[in-house]
C-alpha cells in the first residue's frame, strides 16, 4: 500500500498582514491540476477531522424493546446499571458482561424514575401508572453467560397521580417523588409521611441533598415557567 504523506511549511501559506492576499501554490506540472496538492491537503485534513469527530468511546449497546427513559447506577456496584423504558420494563444489565441480570416486571405505564438505596441492594422506580415500585437488587454472578430472569416488586406504593421523578434518601428508608405534588414515602408504610405542595401544575423533578441528606430541591413548570425550590429540615412524621 502506497502511503503520501502531506508536508508544508504553515510560514509559506500563512498571511503577515489580515490586508495581505492569501497564498496559494499552484503546482505547474501540466499533466496534473494546479491545485491538485491544495485538494489533497484539504481532503486529508477533513478526513483527520471527521476520524476525531467519529472516534466516540462506544462498547456496546445494551437493547430494550422501547425507548429508555432513565437510568440508575449503583453507588455499592460499579458493574451494575438500572434502564427503564417507556413500555414498563426495567432491565438490570451487567456491565462489563454486557447481559442482562433481572427483567424487573410490574409497571404497566412508561418508567420515570429509578433511584438506589444507600445499600444497593434496593431501589424504587416510579412510573406513570400511578405506583412506586421497591425491589431487591440482584449481585452479579460470577459465572459467564445469561442469567436474564424476570423479577416481580417487593413492595408497592399506590399514589393518586402520576410521577415524573423519584429520589431515594442518602441514608434513611425515606424516598421523595415528584408529580402533581411532592410526597415523602417511607419503606414501611404504604402512604406518603409528608405531601408538599407549593402551587405549581406539575412538578418535574426532585433531588436530596447528599450533603444535608434533610434538605432536597425540586423543579416546578408552571404556565411554561421553570422555577427552583429548596425545602429545608421538613418534619417526615
Amino acid at each position: 500500500m502506497k502511503v503520501k504523506v502531506i508536508n508544508r511549511n504553515e510560514e509559506e501559506y500563512t498571511r503577515e498582514r489580515a490586508q495581505d492576499l492569501k497564498k496559494v501554490h499552484r503546482n505547474y506540472d501540466p499533466a496534473l491540476h494546479q491545485f491538485q496538492k491544495a485538494h489533497e491537503y484539504t481532503r486529508a485534513l477533513n478526513a483527520a477531522k471527521l476520524d476525531r469527530v467519529f472516534a466516540k468511546p462506544f462498547i456496546a449497546a445494551l437493547t430494550h424493546s422501547d425507548g429508555i427513559t432513565c437510568l440508575a447506577r449503583n453507588p455499592r456496584i460499579l458493574n451494575s446499571l438500572l434502564a427503564g423504558s417507556a413500555d414498563g420494563d426495567i432491565r438490570i444489565w451487567d456491565i462489563p458482561l454486557k447481559r442482562t441480570l433481572r427483567s424487573l416486571k410490574g409497571h404497566t405505564g412508561a418508567v420515570r424514575g429509578i433511584s438506589f438505596a444507600p445499600d444497593g441492594e434496593t431501589c424504587v422506580s416510579c412510573s406513570t401508572d400511578c405506583s412506586v415500585r421497591l425491589w431487591k437488587v440482584p449481585f452479579a454472578p460470577l459465572e459467564p453467560g445469561p442469567v436474564a430472569a424476570e423479577e416481580t416488586a417487593v413492595f408497592e406504593f399506590q399514589g393518586r397521580n402520576a410521577f415524573r421523578a423519584i429520589d431515594h434518601h442518602w441514608r434513611e428508608n425515606l424516598f421523595a417523588t415528584a408529580g402533581s405534588t411532592v410526597e415523602v414515602w417511607s419503606h414501611e408504610r404504604s402512604e406518603p409521611v409528608n405531601t408538599l405542595s407549593w402551587g405549581a401544575d406539575t412538578v418535574l423533578s426532585v433531588k436530596f441533598n447528599p450533603v444535608g441528606a434533610d434538605r432536597w430541591a425540586n423543579v416546578a413548570a408552571r404556565y411554561s415557567s421553570v422555577c427552583i425550590v429548596v425545602v429545608a429540615s421538613p418534619a417526615w412524621d
